[in-house]
């Protein structure tokens, strides 16, 4: 029978380590529960060395998935489902750790429950882990708790959450098939560039003639590439990597900002900003966040930094008193309809309303938009693609061509 490590807290000061020998972790966990002991960690231990009376033992090593969206997203549906059907918060918790596949959100998930077994909030709890839990999903949590109903701010919370994975996937599937052709395109011209052309280089060596200027420019790229193709890939590889770097969230990041120059994509990205920044605000607004604290707590999601610049402003006229229309007004980058709606929302006592109608109308914007462009950029991909690999050929055909002409 296998052997574990275990950890537990005995009470909130005393902790308790030991080997148990058991079939599962989950037995272990049982076992340790029916103790009355609270379960921190449960490693599968190997005996590596065996001496006489005693026996080392070292942790199996398990390689650990990264905590993605769509983790976060299941858990908070699971989890409104079960406190919507009046599971307690730490059965809930418990439940939902034993089911988790990923063993470092499992980790989470153990740490959440054993912050509220000793008797912090859920929020309090949440707030622990600001890498994985923002500060909009913890202030909802915490407006549910204030509110005694924390079913109802999980609910909004898989709204919120459902909605940026699916503006996501959308925005995944429109780019997916292009991406796809632009890489088969590039192979596609690396391998007559670098393994086709050097060999009709031998042909053209005995043609006593000049050869026309692009094909002795394709010739000597060939040639360089026949050699150098190993650091060429290298290259591209540490580009693309170094590219990826500097596309983070980070304020400063060049290709972060430099996305937001491109005439179609620009404005793409300009709609998606105005969908999470409504959304954001509209759902903090509905759970009870006061405008100024939703408006701290919305900005610092966005990643262009001028949109963040505009709203900062709007933030700091607002906390010295101006509405949010007329802070709104002067902004380069809200539309007049927006504002006029924002000032219909404030006149009617319907602002989270008119904000989360809005949102909804950028994102059916959005998704038309995303149509139009991937209908239209995936034959402009064939027809570079052809002209490019179309070039290629030419240039070869041109020495043939030009002893055709000689012949006559």
């Amino acid at each position: 029978m296998p052997k574990y490590l275990y950890k537990a807290k005995k009470n909130i000061k005393e902790t308790v380590e030991g080997i148990i020998d058991e079939s599962s972790p989950e037995a272990v966990v049982e076992r340790l529960t029916n103790q009355g002991l609270i379960p921190v960690s449960v490693v599968l231990q190997e005996e590596s060395v065996s001496v006489p009376g005693t026996a080392i033992l070292k942790p199996k090593k398990i390689r650990k998935k990264k905590i993605s969206l769509n983790n976060i997203v299941v858990f908070t549906r699971q989890l409104h489902t079960l406190i919507k059907s009046r599971v307690e918060l730490l059965s809930s918790l418990r439940i939902l750790k034993d089911q988790e596949d990923n063993l470092l959100f499992r980790d989470i998930i153990q740490d959440l429950f054993n912050n509220v077994k000793d008797g912090l909030s859920f929020s309090q709890a949440l707030s622990k882990h600001p890498e994985i839990f923002s500060r909009l999903y913890v202030n909802i949590i915490t407006s549910g708790e204030a509110s005694g109903k924390l079913d109802e701010a999980l609910g909004q919370l898989c709204i919120y959450l459902g909605r940026i994975e699916d503006l996501r996937m959308k925005l995944r599937q429109a780019l997916a098939y292009p991406i796809l052709m632009i890489i088969v395109g590039v192979i596609s011209i690396f391998v007559l560039i670098t393994f086709v052309i050097p060999r009709l280089s031998a042909m053209f060596a005995d043609l006593e003639m000049t050869l026309p200027l692009p094909t002795r420019i394709l010739l000597e790229m060939g040639n360089f590439f026949k050699v150098w193709w190993p650091a060429v890939i290298v290259g591209l590889v540490l580009f693309v990597y170094l590219v990826m770097r500097s596309g983070g969230k980070g304020k400063g990041a060049f290709l972060g900002q430099f996305k937001y120059r491109i005439p179609v994509v620009k404005k793409l990205l300009y709609k998606q900003a105005i969908i999470n920044f409504a959304t954001t605000l509209s759902l903090l607004l509905r759970s009870g966040v006061a405008l100024l604290e939703s408006l701290r707590i919305s900005i610092p999601l966005l990643d262009d930094k001028r949109l963040i610049q505009e709203l900062d402003v709007a933030r700091e006229k607002v906390k010295a008193g101006s509405s949010l229309s007329g802070s709104l007004q002067s902004a380069k980058f809200f539309s007049p309809f927006l504002v006029q709606m924002i000032r219909v929302g404030e006149e009617g006592g319907r602002l989270e309303g008119v904000i989360g109608e809005i949102a909804n109308s950028y994102a059916q914007e959005l998704e038309s938009d995303l149509k139009i462009v991937s209908s239209l950029i995936e034959p402009l991909i064939i027809l570079l693609l052809g002209i490019a690999i179309g070039t290629i050929v030419i240039s070869m055909l041109l020495p043939i061509f030009q002893i055709n002409v000689l012949a006559k």
